[in-house]
């Protein structure tokens, strides 16, 4: 379905029939993804538990505006916030794969009463430092300049093959074909470069203090060749009281991938 909200179009795709008579769980996929990502689950989760998945803004069949603040990260909590309240939902678990986990983590902080759990794969909780904060946001800058200086294609040739997903590379050579070519159609320019400027990591909240003290039930999850996700997911669960971890072998960064 699409969820209209003001001048904003939302792809969102869920049973509205099981929506009050299941456990919704709301899957949130990661930069450059869609809704498709997480097609792989359907007819796998527990018949009490319902899947709602939703094109977050600036990709998939959801709207790419032009106007950077509607990607910032109270923006796109509030248009999550807004897509519950039109499926009259008021409690759910959520699923955050990277910059969807991030989502997942600011909309818990903003809502922690409507969030009942989170599973959060190879994301982070912000970044503590303003300094290290500076250094991210220059770095995504440098990346939608590069998005608009090449074509979506040539993009995901640089994009997976940066050390983050080395482990694509141990894929057979025409799934990881698959991935960019379809990746290339389902994107646009104008809503990667927005979501970089407007939500890249370093546009967004530090977040661990709070949940310390909401102790949500959380399971982290990274992949046992992504070192920088799995050190940040082992030092995470130090902190919070009521988290699980799990490393998953032979996988990196996109884990459920």
């Amino acid at each position: 379905m699409i969820v209209n909200l003001e001048t904003l179009n939302f792809n969102v795709e869920c049973k509205e029939e099981d929506i009050g008579n299941k456990k919704p769980v709301v899957f949130l996929h990661g930069f450059t993804g869609c809704v498709e990502d997480w097609y792989f689950l359907k007819g796998k989760i527990v018949n009490s538990f319902t899947p709602i998945f939703i094109d977050l803004i600036g990709h998939g069949k959801t709207s790419s505006p032009n106007n950077i603040e509607e990607y910032s990260e109270h923006a796109q909590v509030e248009q999550l916030k807004n897509i519950l309240n039109y499926l009259n939902i008021t409690k759910v678990v959520m699923v955050g794969y990277s910059m969807g986990g991030r989502l997942a983590v600011s909309f818990t902080a903003k809502y922690p009463d409507l969030v009942e759990g989170l599973i959060l794969e190879s994301t982070s909780f912000g970044i503590e430092t303003k300094i290290e904060r500076e250094v991210r946001i220059k770095q995504d800058t440098e990346l939608a300049d590069r998005i608009n200086n090449l074509s979506l294609k040539d993009f995901f040739d640089y994009w997976y093959n940066i050390p983050l997903f080395n482990s694509l590379s141990k894929l057979p050579k025409n799934k990881l074909i698959d991935l960019k070519t379809k990746r290339v159609e389902i994107n646009n320019k104008s809503g990667l470069q927005n979501s970089l400027l407007g939500f890249g990591t370093g546009k967004m909240n530090y977040h661990l203090y709070k949940f310390i003290e909401l102790k949500k039930r959380i399971l982290l999850i990274s992949g046992k060749l992504d070192n920088k996700f799995s050190e940040i997911n082992k030092l995470t669960n130090e902190k919070l009281k009521n988290s699980e971890l799990v490393v998953i072998k032979n996988c990196g960064h996109n884990v459920h991938y």
